[in-house]
């Protein structure tokens, strides 16, 4: 992982926590970060459908000014 990763500090926190013999903590700490990059993955899903819908619509647009320009 890169020095300044955000995800370092959680990572060494779960390790530490399992050294400890404290399971718990570190399966909720885990599950927290999970929910994280869940919530972040959906959020890049749904911009990601949307830049698909926004490219199509430019390419339908293009091509019926391209059509439009053909049939002068």
């Amino acid at each position: 992982m890169a020095v300044n990763d955000p995800n370092d500090f959680t990572l060494k926190q779960i390790i530490s926590n399992l050294r400890k013999k404290q399971p718990l903590q570190a399966i909720n700490k885990l599950d927290k970060e999970l929910l994280r990059k869940r919530e972040v993955l959906l959020k890049n899903t749904k911009e990601d459908s949307k830049n698909e819908r926004i490219h199509n619509t430019l390419a339908i647009q293009h091509k019926n000014r391209i059509t439009q320009e053909n049939s002068r």
